[in-house]
């Protein structure tokens, strides 16, 4: 072969290896750009979105090749975020339809797989999303299969399956198959505070909903509650302490005295306070159940009071009977006016406020993004349009802001409204005609300007500029 034609070969080989690598890196940028975007979506409590951008970055790993090194640890991420904030976000049918699809996938070499930590992640949330959305058929199945295939492992450790038995064990109990739930107490008795996700709070909340299928006694499942309650909250878990009173409150309230009742709502307060802010609508629910309670005691405890005094007096103070009745009754009325109105209107004023958001949001993507992204617009048009339509509904906003923050700049105030109606960091940085790096700079730059711990804590700010 001619000298000039194997030069040529060879520049050519390179050229097109030099393209595939550029192919790759892309491919793995967008991967790993979905998982951080999921990861954000899902810390705000955005399960949809989240959901959306793992199932993207599933997509991107299937284009890379078979052989990538990293291929199969991108898959799993995916998949164990895909099935976990899906079935978090309410779409577990989609859960089932993800973890089925990739089943064989998962299980194969999960003995003596390097990624095995990340395969028994998958499974044990899987159990556990199944579980807590009342699908405990296909929780139990699952770890069933799980506890088949790793009974052919040689190696393989009680301690990798505390998680998925703990979840089965709740699942179980569901079913009324305390039988079976009990037999697993033993192993997550012994892995207690052994592991960093299994803790003895973890342990008296399987317990408690354990024994709540058994003849144990109510004051036994009770204290079980509590005391996770209290290792949740030493352990800073407060999602989870609320999520514990919560149940106390609608399960086992009845069987709660009045000054229980009261603790229980106190330290929810202090939890709810530690949460993130959109455990909100938890936390109304919960002083509902709260309030339903204590006018039930409020009204038998009258009664009661008034028959004693009725058997001393029948005769004689007929009359004053009547008329304290009749004063009682109307005192009582306005009492439930007044915890009904407490009760209703931080949820209607909060949903207002989304709806309305919700709304300005569309009109303001629907008005002016497509249009950004194709061509130059005049961004301060829309952003005074955008400002009529903020001050419309919410008029205290721009003195809020001025009166607040009187330093920030006219580029700042709009990257609170784009904020407030919930514009991704990448979309808001096309509305501003700013590159997405300019743009964090600048947003940075704003939450250090109001003193902000964190993103959360810009978003609860920025909320509370509204009224």
């Amino acid at each position: 072969m001619d000298k000039k034609i194997k030069i040529k070969l060879f520049f050519v080989s390179c050229f097109i290896l030099m393209v595939s690598q550029q192919k790759i890196y892309a491919q793995l940028d967008s991967v790993n750009t979905y998982l951080n975007s999921a990861k954000q979506a899902y810390k705000l409590g955005d399960y949809a979105a989240s959901t959306l951008d793992y199932e993207k970055a599933l997509g991107f790993v299937k284009n890379l090749s078979p052989n990538h090194q990293d291929r199969k640890l991108l898959k799993l991420k995916s998949l164990k975020g895909l099935i976990t904030v899906s079935g978090m976000g309410s779409a577990m049918d989609l859960t089932v339809v993800v973890f089925k699809n990739h089943k064989s996938f998962i299980f194969q070499n999960l003995c003596s797989s390097k990624h095995k930590a990340v395969k028994i992640g998958i499974i044990n949330n899987y159990i556990a999303v199944a579980y807590h959305n009342n699908y405990t058929d296909e929780a139990i199945k699952a770890y069933q299969e799980f506890i088949n295939y790793i009974e052919t492992c040689t190696d393989f450790r009680d301690v990798n399956k505390v998680q998925s038995s703990a979840n089965a064990a709740l699942a179980y109990a569901n079913q009324k198959n305390t039988k079976k739930a009990v037999e697993l107490l033993p192993l997550l008795s012994y892995y207690v505070d052994s592991l960093p996700n299994w803790t003895k709070a973890d342990y008296e909340k399987v317990l408690a909903n354990v024994k709540s299928e058994t003849n144990s006694s109510t004051d036994e499942i009770i204290n079980h509650y509590k005391n996770a309650a209290n290792g949740y909250k030493r352990s800073k878990k407060y999602r989870y302490e609320l999520n514990i009173y919560e149940t106390l409150l609608k399960d086992y309230g009845a069987s709660l005295s009045s000054k229980e009742l009261i603790t229980i709502v106190e330290k929810s307060k202090v939890a709810k306070k530690n949460a993130p802010y959109y455990h909100s609508e938890q936390y109304n629910k919960m002083m509902k159940q709260f309030g339903f309670l204590m006018l039930e005691r409020s009204a038998i405890k009258e009664e009661n009071q008034q028959l004693k005094n009725y058997s001393f007096i029948l005769a004689i103070m007929a009359l004053l009977i009547i008329i304290s009745l009749l004063f009682i009754t109307n005192k009582r009325n306005k009492e439930k006016k007044n915890i009904y109105k407490k009760l209703y209107s931080t949820e209607k004023q909060l949903k207002l406020q989304k709806e309305k958001l919700t709304q300005l949001k569309n009109n303001f993507v629907k008005q002016n993004y497509a249009v950004t992204l194709k061509r130059k617009k005049d961004t301060s048009k829309s952003f005074y349009d955008l400002y009529e339509s903020l001050i419309k509904d919410f008029p205290q906003l721009n003195f809020n802001i001025n009166n607040n923050y009187p330093n920030l700049t006219k580029k700042e105030i709009e990257i609170i409204y784009l904020s407030l109606l919930g514009i991704s960091n990448k979309e808001s940085a096309s509305l501003l005609s700013l590159t997405y790096g300019s743009y964090r700079v600048a947003k940075n730059r704003l939450l250090k300007k109001m003193n902000c711990k964190d993103k959360l804590h810009f978003e609860h700010l920025i909320k509370e500029l509204l009224t």
